[in-house]
């Protein structure tokens, strides 16, 4: 009788219980940046390899944890990462930038960004 109720039990658990809000999987890989939507903290991507490169394919969310790292070269071939603080990313990117993006993926899809990376070469 107890194995019973104790099975009843957590059938009753796992029937009403939450839905589980998880990533799927770490995703990392190289896009284009599309569109800028700042009232919702995201940026629109596509993959560098889609035929038509101004259509959004996908969101990445930003959070108060995505770090943006801006790779910089200088004339003589330097190279130097700079952080970019977490309420300036927007402002740093602009439609056209291919970006590196590592950061989780969830399951309607959208990548929400750990981490960052832009290159500015000298001009």
């Amino acid at each position: 009788m107890l194995t019973r109720t104790v099975l009843l039990s957590l059938l009753a658990l796992l029937a009403f219980s939450l839905p589980a809000r998880a990533q799927l999987l770490w995703v990392t890989g190289d896009y284009r940046v599309v569109v800028l939507d700042s009232e919702r903290h995201r940026i629109g991507i596509s993959l560098l390899s889609a035929p038509d490169q101004t259509r959004r394919q996908n969101w990445c969310y930003l959070t108060m944890n995505t770090k943006l790292v801006r790779k910089v070269y200088d004339h003589e071939g330097w190279m130097r990462e700079e952080p970019v603080p977490a309420h300036d990313i927007l402002e740093e990117l602009k439609p056209g930038d291919v970006v590196r993006i590592n950061g989780g993926r969830a399951f309607d899809l959208s990548i929400t960004a750990r981490t960052i990376w832009v290159e500015r070469k000298p001009e």
